[in-house]
């Protein structure tokens, strides 16, 4: 018990003298990227580095910047993007989230089997050490994957709303911005108030609208930015090209939704017909068995 201890009062400090020596590293850092880039604000979850868990944080972070795991930082970081940053979350501050909930999960369980005089393996501890380190990664891949449905439902809306302000004598740019001002809090309307952003920052609108197909990993929004870019090209009116991509959008959905019917009613055979099995022996069970014992008349 004294050599645990003894251990975890070095770790300790070592974990301080580690937190403080990284916070004064980072804190030059910010202050040399504020004077190279004045007016820049940097994404950064405040909670995540709230006095309480900065001594941890500030640890878990300097190893997360050095991790070899490029392939593993590149998917979060498009999984980032995909959900849309939740929680104004960077790569390296999620890598520190998802060790910190794997901590957290793997005390409480080994505390729960403890209190419990239950006998701690490496059995338990370890499971709920990886479990707990993987769910914030499951999490951001689920969130990612229902935001981007959602703006593959608003698409023909939306697609209908700029078309109609377009129609009535509106720009491009400020056809967006009524359907930004129409529904704020959607995900569509807040990446398309990112384009519209980009657009204010001098990229041209082709610029911003490939920005904006390569963030959702969707085909249709794809395929209604290359319709868009080959519009403008070619010269067709904007509104023309919007309204037949709705349209195209809505007949999409309605064979998918065939599809999907037909395929609900082939899975669900199986199931029904083991009901029906299971009904028909509940009902002759007993007429059977009365059958075999010989009982029946």
């Amino acid at each position: 018990m004294v050599v645990v201890v003894s251990i975890l009062v070095f770790a300790t400090i070592v974990l301080f003298v580690i937190t403080f020596a990284a916070q004064s590293r980072a804190s030059a850092e910010a202050e040399s990227h504020e004077s190279a880039l004045p007016g820049l604000v940097l994404r950064r979850s405040q909670w995540l580095y709230s006095p309480l868990l900065r001594p941890i944080t500030f640890f878990l972070n300097a190893y997360n910047r050095s991790m070899p795991a490029p392939k593993l930082k590149a998917r979060i970081q498009e999984y980032l993007i995909t959900a849309g940053y939740p929680g104004n979350l960077e790569v390296v501050d999620f890598l520190t989230l998802c060790e910190l909930f794997g901590l957290a999960t793997c005390f409480v369980i080994t505390a729960l089997f403890y209190f419990g005089t239950q006998r701690v393996h490496l059995t338990v501890a370890v499971p709920s050490l990886v479990l707990g380190t993987m769910a914030p990664y499951w999490w951001l891949k689920e969130k990612g994957y229902s935001r981007t449905q959602e703006i593959s439902r608003s698409l023909p809306y939306g697609l209908d709303l700029i078309a109609l302000a377009m129609g009535a004598g509106s720009t491009f740019t400020e056809a967006v911005r009524t359907l930004v001002r129409d529904d704020e809090e959607s995900p569509l309307s807040q990446e398309l108030r990112q384009v519209l952003g980009e657009i204010e920052m001098g990229r041209t609108r082709t610029e911003a609208l490939m920005n904006f197909g390569r963030r959702i990993p969707l085909e249709e929004l794809k395929s209604i930015v290359s319709a868009i870019i080959q519009g403008e090209t070619l010269g067709t009116p904007l509104t023309d090209v919007l309204r037949m991509q709705s349209d195209l959008l809505r007949l999409k959905r309605s064979v998918r939704a065939e599809k999907k019917a037909g395929e609900a009613a082939v899975k669900i055979l199986l199931p029904s017909v083991l009901i029906l099995i299971s009904v028909l022996l509940m009902v002759l069970g007993p007429i059977i068995i009365r059958a075999v014992k010989g009982e029946l008349y």
